[in-house]
């Protein structure tokens, strides 16, 4: 009987096949950290990446696409202002609910199915967009795709959960530049559309390209690998080891002889979902569930909110070509994850928090008159507030599922992203509704957000650079409550060992 896992080899298997590294492992018993420091980062990592990448590439046009999208309809269906901010808060309500619903699947029924349910509703429903014949449709229609798109967090946690310990944090900076191409392919979308009145095809084709890529995902599906950190903590040991078997051969490895060492708590993945996020709380890792959702909430806000504002800000001030400032913003994405993926391994918590006050900073200075100034500051530290966010925005990605074990990552992850789309859901009505009565207030706003995002990055208690994930609770140790960076130890063999500090 064929394994379900075989497609994922990718290509024919070799008894006679031989590579010049011969095993460096004499022990019978494996780590998944061992085995993947073994496999090294190489030609399956790089397929894996593209395949999640491209998911993510296509979430954010169909994210980017409603600042862009929005003030069209609402000229041409005659909004008002808050029907218009709703459209948003409905896509990001879709997203709050399959964030939630996609972090049971994966942690129940692997991260692959709940992946493929993402891309189902997404693609069906962003056609079903293009359709709208009112308000109504549009609604349920963008609500709908916010359900696909609320598992976004799976494929990042299943590239994440293949990569070497301590080759994590540059990989994943990296990734979110699928993030960055897909808002500035939007912004392009939107430009060729749009602009001229619409004399290419107007809103509706521009919902056709954004959802017609998601389709080619289909293909590449059965060549990508569950996870199997989720394999192993589910006891499927065998099907676990021979992943990992394929891939090494992949990267040109010889497969390690031994066994898979097996977790004692393969039931913490079932049970109630109360159970599970009560596990978030647990004295090894409370002070950090009381930190995080409120970083994914503060860092939703400052970077939709400029996203969603940054078209009608260079419109209030009589920008020659929205759609070009729109453009270059969202270019700004790419030096900001570069500087970020450069920085990053000196520490998440430091970088961040750096990152959050020059964000806030620059945000301030948008409140200058532009009677004081010309087109080209303004388009300065709009495009210096989008690197920096989108860089800290990146880091708590990274640092997230670093910093919880296997058995709660992906629950985890689905719960911050309830916290963070519940905040993304009131973020349209302070962009596009807050501003009609004075466009200071949603600046003011985001400025102060990005200060306490700061504040919350320096409060984190453990820094995770360079560290092994964590396959069960008891492997996180417990965390004295006053920490810094300087104070972790490098220990191969724990997740994250913080010295207390008197």
């Amino acid at each position: 009987q064929v394994s379900e896992n075989e497609p994922y080899l990718m290509e024919p298997l070799s008894l006679d096949r031989r590579t010049d590294e011969e095993s460096p492992s004499s022990d019978n018993t494996l780590t998944i950290d061992t085995y993947l420091t073994h496999i090294g980062f190489g030609r399956f990592q790089y397929k894996l990446a593209l395949f999640c990448g491209i998911i993510w590439c296509t979430e954010a046009m169909e994210i980017m696409l409603l600042s862009l999208l929005l003030p069209v309809l609402k000229k041409e269906w005659h909004l008002e202002s808050y029907l218009e901010a709703s459209i948003a808060s409905a896509t990001f309500l879709g997203i709050l609910i399959g964030a939630f619903i996609s972090g049971y699947i994966s942690d129940s029924y692997g991260r692959k199915k709940a992946t493929l349910v993402g891309i189902t509703l997404t693609a069906v429903f962003g056609l079903l967009s293009a359709l709208s014949p009112s308000f109504i449709w549009l609604l349920l229609s963008r609500w709908a795709v916010g359900l696909g798109i609320g598992s976004g967090h799976v494929p990042y946690s299943l590239f994440a959960e293949y990569l070497p310990p301590h080759k994590r944090g540059t990989p994943l900076i990296y990734f979110n530049l699928f993030f960055t191409v897909g808002a500035v392919i939007e912004a392009g979308f939107a430009w060729f559309f749009l602009a001229n009145d619409g004399e290419f095809g107007g809103w509706r084709a521009l919902l056709i390209a954004t959802a017609v890529p998601l389709f080619g995902l289909f293909f590449l599906y059965p060549l990508t690998p569950e996870s199997a950190r989720f394999l192993l903590v589910k006891g499927r040991m065998k099907e676990a080891k021979e992943v990992l078997d394929g891939l090494a051969i992949q990267n040109g490895k010889a497969p390690l002889e031994g066994e898979l060492q097996a977790s004692n708590h393969f039931d913490e993945v079932e049970g109630l979902d109360l159970t599970r996020i009560r596990k978030l709380f647990v004295p090894q890792l409370r002070r950090t569930s009381m930190i995080i959702p409120i970083l994914w909430s503060a860092m939703n806000i400052i970077y939709y909110g400029l996203v969603i504002l940054t078209p009608k800000y260079f419109e209030a001030i009589e920008s020659e070509n929205v759609y070009l400032n729109v453009l270059i913003t969202n270019s700004a994405e790419v030096p900001g994850l570069f500087i970020t993926a450069f920085l990053v391994d000196k520490g998440r918590i430091k970088v961040g928090t750096i990152e959050m006050i020059i964000c806030g900073v620059c945000i301030i200075g948008l409140i200058v008159p532009s009677s004081f100034t010309n087109g080209i500051y303004h388009l300065g530290v709009s495009i210096v507030a989008r690197a920096m966010s989108i860089g800290t925005f990146a880091i708590i990605w990274l640092y997230t599922p670093e910093v919880y074990p296997t058995v709660v990552r992906s629950t985890a992850m689905g719960i911050c992203q309830v916290f963070a789309k519940v905040a993304a859901m009131f973020t349209p009505f302070i962009s596009l509704v807050f501003v009609d009565f004075d466009p200071k207030i949603p600046i003011a706003i985001f400025s102060i957000t990005s200060f306490i995002a700061a504040f919350g990055m320096y409060c984190l208690p453990v820094e995770t650079a360079g560290k092994d994930l964590a396959e069960t609770i008891d492997e996180v140790e417990l965390v004295e409550f006053k920490s810094s960076p300087e104070s972790v130890e490098r220990d191969s063999t724990k997740v994250f060992r913080v010295k207390s500090e008197e």
